[in-house]
């Protein structure tokens, strides 16, 4: 490697553990949201496959990205109580 990239090397695992860092603040902040640890890991990886470079961000790219088998790990948020998403076998907010 060259100085130039050592110091490009060096500067993106900076950059990355600092993300991480202020990554797991925010979810720390929300993790009183969701009783279980189950369901606070898959709201991380839910905003985490959001914040991914994709075409297109829905459950079947999210799990495929996120290394899921199956897109039901990620479509539990959407199914919360509450929630106002759509989706297959669901009737939209206005219906």
């Amino acid at each position: 490697m060259t100085t130039y990239q050592d110091a490009v090397a060096v500067e993106a695992t900076i950059a990355e553990r600092a993300w991480g860092e202020a990554f797991g603040r925010a979810m720390r902040a929300v993790a009183g949201c969701f009783a279980r640890r189950e369901a606070r890991a898959t709201a991380a990886e839910l905003v985490a496959g959001l914040l991914l470079e994709v075409d297109t961000r829905n459950c079947w790219t999210l799990a495929q990205v996120l290394g899921h088998r199956a897109r039901t790990g990620c479509s539990t948020c959407s199914r919360a109580p509450g929630s106002t998403m759509s989706g297959p076998g669901r009737r939209s907010p206005a219906s």
